[in-house]
């Protein structure tokens, strides 16, 4: 599996000791218009090393991210079965009665899903009846008043 976990805390510390050094060099060193020119050029440098370091870790970043993103996730027959311990997924495969059961329950749950949804979309729709029929009565009321 790939991991970017590293890569955020990383770039967060550079700039954090970029800018630390910036700042002491900011409030150590006296102000006066000779200095000036040069406070620049070291600030500009320091944002200039920042992003020259930051930029090989973006880009390492956006490898791991298109590469996991062209991974393939298996199937969830073959997820629960390596899940179940068995640490060859192709001989678990192999066992009819197992990848049978998994289809069955998938099967059993979606019919369920399928009327559970079903029944609730008439349960919106009387409820949404009964709610416009309070709304007319409302209404009524309040134009007789």
């Amino acid at each position: 599996m790939l991991s970017t976990a590293f890569v955020t805390p990383s770039l967060i510390g550079w700039y954090c000791l970029g800018n630390a050094i910036l700042l002491a060099y900011m409030c150590f060193f006296p102000t006066d218009s000779h200095t000036d020119f040069s406070r620049q050029a070291i600030s500009q440098s320091v944002v200039v090393l920042e992003a020259l370091i930051s930029l090989p870790w973006y880009l390492l970043y956006l490898y791991r991210v298109l590469e996991f993103n062209r991974c393939k996730p298996p199937s969830d027959v073959q997820r629960h079965l390596y899940n179940d311990g068995n640490s060859s997924i192709h001989s678990a495969v192999l066992d009819n009665d197992a990848s049978h059961n998994m289809f069955e329950d998938q099967s059993d749950l979606l019919k369920y899903l399928t009327q559970h949804s079903a029944n609730l979309q008439g349960q919106i729709k009387v409820l949404q009846k009964r709610l416009e029929e309070s709304f007319a009565q409302t209404a009524q009321r309040v134009s007789v008043q």
